[in-house]
């Protein structure tokens, strides 16, 4: 009796942590200690008792329940992967799929695809049984056979139309994700070793065009050259279902490029491998034909517009490609001169096929990114400008060219609605442009519009989660939002990937300081300072949030000495605007060149006397932004 007693009292204890927890299962917060609190116990207790129980630690039966809950929304198919993956307390759609991989064997969009299946079949049944009739009517339609033969051809024919319509290539059924991996350069002749990354970036770039496919970025798989790890642990870092990996072999003037794909889950299973042989010239006949045999494996549509585009692809002029695949293999470089390098081979490009848009919409990404230096100046914004507005017009579905123009439109001209058009064309041609997402969710920042900036934002690191830019990003969002548990989880994770990422530091002080703790946020920041000496203004910010004038004031001097940058200027205008001497603020914030991120003043979560300052107001209204509603930060 008394074991009986127990075990009712194990099945009670369960229960009522299972209600707890599905009361709050949309709650990405909600965790172990939040569970113990609200049960009323320590976690410690909480987790002995569980361990006894089920054999699961508490977040083991949280993360449990999430996926539980997750598996009958797909199964009802009440919404996308995404959205369920949010509903039930996943802020991240990668590690949900991972997460949900490891507990069922299998992604959850494949539930998706058979319960629509399933649904289908159920609906031809169904459709029988609700158009059933009483006998009378039965009898009187029996009579006429015309009615029978018209009224079986027409049931038969929208069945067949509904079941091809969800039995089809995954055009319209919930995305795959695909990374390839970096290509190994098997030649001795490194001089070609930029063919090798072209055309790794250029199928990433190409797959991402295609529906259906969500292609992880070129930045995150960059993570894995070199490295000797199990496919199954790189599928889950990238939150991928195949994966892409081959190599390159140049003789003469001959490329031979073997590929493989590989199903990672449940269980790794090699789908197919291929040589391509052809000359170098025909490099772009290789990669299109490699993404066609790519895209049938897995079960997506080409579709008619891609195959147009591969078409008119064929018509590019080798050696434009050539120079263009040079001058982004440059770009990607860390240095200004590799930088500079790049920009003057896709020039080159431009030289050598005036008519060929690829080159412009390079050239409009890199001068865009000029322009984000410290000391933005007009030139390479409007060269940016140029160089999209020409490949527009050499081919207006260019997904790079709109992206570019959007990052034009939105940090140098300020004209927030082309910006806002532009982000959209360019996500409807490739919505795998992690950058796209990234801009246009600082573009929803700028506009207070948070929770969906969030959303945006978070696409972005699904598509490159390996990124430290977005990641450590993603912490400043939280922390202008005053999440700051979750700033700080998002900042550490961009510290795992890069150590070295100065602005992930100059972040993580900022949310100790806003927790209380300025001695661990000034050494933080410190940090930052060693790794980028140029943003000693970020030191001068966080000892005039914490009170400490005398060292504001020191760096500030110094940063007044000789020429002033934007970026410099910008800063100053923080410093002096949290020591309350706004006039030094306002001089500093009417420096020209204005600073690229200068707008974003308009939901800084600074003192708000600074904010209400008609001085404040005025300098919004140039920028044709309104103030912000107290609500909103």
């Amino acid at each position: 009796m008394a074991s009986s007693d127990y075990k009712g009292q194990d099945d009670v204890f369960v229960e009522k942590l299972e209600e707890i927890v599905l009361a709050n299962i949309g709650n990405e917060n909600f965790n172990v200690e939040e569970l113990a609190r609200t049960y009323g116990a320590s976690r410690s207790q909480l987790h002995r008792k569980l361990k006894r129980i089920k054999g699961q630690s508490v977040s083991q039966f949280i993360r449990e329940l999430r996926l539980r809950e997750a598996m009958k929304m797909l199964r009802n198919d009440v919404a996308s992967v995404s959205e369920i993956a949010f509903r039930v307390g996943f802020n991240s759609t990668s590690y949900f799929n991972t997460c949900f991989h490891e507990r069922y064997g299998h992604p959850p969009g494949k539930v998706k695809h058979q319960t629509t299946f399933k649904a289908v079949n159920k609906l031809s049944v169904a459709s029988v049984a609700e158009q059933s009739i009483d006998s009378h009517k039965r009898k009187a339609l029996l009579k006429n056979p015309w009615i029978i033969s018209v009224a079986s051809i027409s049931f038969l024919l929208a069945a067949f139309l509904t079941i091809k319509a969800f039995t089809s290539k995954k055009e319209n059924i919930e995305q795959v994700s695909i990374a390839v991996l970096p290509l190994d350069h098997l030649s001795e002749d490194t001089s070609k070793e930029y063919l090798t990354a072209g055309i790794h970036d250029a199928l990433i770039g190409e797959l991402g065009t295609i529906k259906g496919l969500r292609v992880i970025s070129r930045i995150s798989t960059l993570q894995f050259k070199d490295k000797e790890l199990p496919i199954r642990d790189i599928a889950k870092q990238l939150g991928a279902d195949h994966l892409v990996e081959g190599s390159l072999i140049y003789k003469g003037d001959s490329i031979r490029m073997q590929l493989q794909l590989i199903d990672v889950f449940p269980e790794e299973k090699h789908i197919w491998a291929k040589d391509y042989h052809n000359s170098v010239n025909d490099i772009l006949s290789v990669q299109n034909t490699a993404i066609q045999d790519i895209a049938n494996s897995i079960e997506v549509t080409l579709g008619d517009e891609r195959k147009q585009r591969f078409q008119l692809q064929q018509n590019t002029n080798p050696e434009t490609y050539k120079a263009y695949l040079r001058g982004i293999y440059y770009l990607t470089k860390s240095n200004a001169e590799d930088f500079q390098k790049g920009l003057n081979y896709l020039h080159q490009a431009v030289e050598i096929d005036p008519a060929d848009p690829l080159a412009y919409a390079g050239l409009a990404e890199g001068y865009a990114l000029l322009g984000h230096g410290p000391d933005p100046m007009n030139a390479p914004w409007r060269r940016g400008k140029a160089a999209a507005l020409k490949a527009l017009d050499l081919d207006p579905k260019s997904a790079k060219a709109h992206s570019a123009l959007a990052m034009i439109q939105l940090y140098y001209e300020r004209d927030w609605k082309a910006a806002e058009q532009s982000f959209a064309i360019a996500e409807k041609l490739n919505p795998n442009l992690p950058y796209n997402h990234y801009h246009y969710s600082w573009y929803l920042i700028l506009l207070g519009k948070w929770e969906e900036a969030v959303k945006e934002h978070q696409l972005a690191k699904q598509l490159d989660p390996l990124a430290p830019l977005i990641t450590s990003d993603m912490g400043l969002l939280h922390l202008w939002m005053g999440n700051h548990k979750k700033a700080m989880e998002e900042v550490k994770e961009a510290l795992e990937i890069d150590k070295e990422y100065a602005p992930a530091w100059r972040t993580l002080g900022d949310i100790y300081i806003a927790k209380g703790m300025p001695q661990e946020g000034i050494s933080a920041i410190k940090k930052s300072i060693e790794i980028n000496p140029a943003a000693l203004y970020g030191l001068g910010i966080a000892y005039a949030k914490i009170g400490n004038k005398d060292k504001a004031l020191e760096i500030a001097s110094e940063l007044r000495k000789g020429a002033v940058s934007s970026r410099e200027a910008f800063g100053l205008t923080l410093i002096y605007a949290h020591l309350g001497d706004f006039d030094e603020a306002f001089k500093w914030l009417s420096k020209k060149p204005l600073d690229v991120f200068a707008p974003w003043l308009r939901v800084w979560n600074g003192p708000e006397d600074f904010r209400k300052e008609p001085r404040f107001k005025q300098f919004l209204k140039e920028l044709n932004l309104p103030p912000l509603e107290p609500s909103a930060t």
